[in-house]
């Protein structure tokens, strides 16, 4: 298997707009986690700081990305068939607040 690590770091940024995407917009003020499996790093070396900037870009300056490496994860493919183990992937998650949508509770 050879990697094309231009196609690599182009997906992360390709995962960071389809989150963006999911939105409909930019959110400022997020969190992005970043999980990326330990594989992956050592594929990339050196270039995983461009993969961490390619994914910074894609949100609004004042997100906080964070993130931790992991073995490989398990889940289902784009059909919703068996879980089984993923290697080398890229998983981002956002949370965020809708403060025009969030209600004050009185306690």
């Amino acid at each position: 298997m050879r990697a094309n690590f231009e196609r690599i770091v182009d997906a992360s940024a390709s995962a960071g707009q389809s989150l963006i995407g999911a939105k409909q917009s930019k959110i400022s003020n997020q969190l992005v986690l970043a999980i990326s499996c330990v594989g992956r790093r050592l594929l990339l070396g050196e270039r995983t700081e461009e993969e961490v900037e390619v994914i910074f870009n894609e949100f609004d300056k004042d997100s906080l990305l964070a993130g931790f490496y992991s073995y490989g994860e398990l889940a289902p493919t784009e059909n919703g068939e068996v879980c089984a183990l993923h290697n080398q992937t890229m998983t981002l998650f956002s949370i965020s607040e809708n403060v025009a949508q969030s209600k004050k509770i009185a306690i």
